[in-house]
């Protein structure tokens, strides 16, 4: 193996550390990336690099644990057609006006934003839909915070946080410029022409 290239005092100390020499911490990573274990295999790594840096099979490793992450990654996008889909959703371009617009959109009856004024933008249409049903909901469930709030409970305030995390949370995604389905509204929006 390597232990030519390895002074006898590095591979001590790293025996000393670790409970192994350096021949055989690399053939652990070997296995490892091969049983894809990478997180094994990138931790064994970083502590192989920290004794023998310069080491080619080190640096071998290191690609060879790179190309194997790429592969399971892209496996994992193939393997699912809505993880594409939403893999190419969120690459096509968005101007900046469209992510403002539909950004804007997810406070109160701003919502009418996105859908009125980029009518030709199907993630504007998209964003103002999903933005104007949860406007509605926020607009059914007022009146019963209010009268919690009446008698004493704090049902305003907690709404009002509530809406507040919620509102941000979509106007983030969507300034973003992701085409994300927020639960149960991103159906709606879909399904239901506005």
């Amino acid at each position: 193996m390597i232990m030519q290239n390895v002074s006898e005092e590095i591979n001590d100390a790293f025996q000393k550390k670790n409970g192994m020499t350096i021949d055989s911490a690399l053939s652990h990573v070997t296995t490892w990336i091969s049983d894809k274990n990478y997180t094994s295999a990138s931790a064994g790594l970083t502590e192989l690099k920290n004794f023998i840096p310069h080491i080619a099979e080190v640096k071998d490793l290191e690609k060879e644990l790179r190309i194997a992450r790429a592969q399971e990654v892209q496996v994992s996008v193939e393997g699912s057609q809505e993880e594409e889909e939403e893999v190419i959703s969120n690459l096509s371009e968005v101007s900046r006006s469209e992510k403002i617009y539909a950004a804007l959109g997810y406070f109160g009856w701003a919502c009418l934003l996105p859908l009125l004024m980029k009518k030709e933008s199907e993630f504007c249409q998209f964003h103002g839909k999903q933005a104007f049903f949860l406007a509605l909901v926020y607009a059914l469930i007022y009146p019963g915070a209010l009268m919690l709030s009446a008698i004493g409970l704090h049902g305003i305030g907690m709404f009002a946080i509530v809406q507040l995390a919620v509102s941000l949370f979509g106007c983030i995604r969507a300034y973003k410029g992701d085409l994300w389905d927020m639960p149960f509204f991103g159906e709606l929006a879909r399904k239901f022409p506005l």
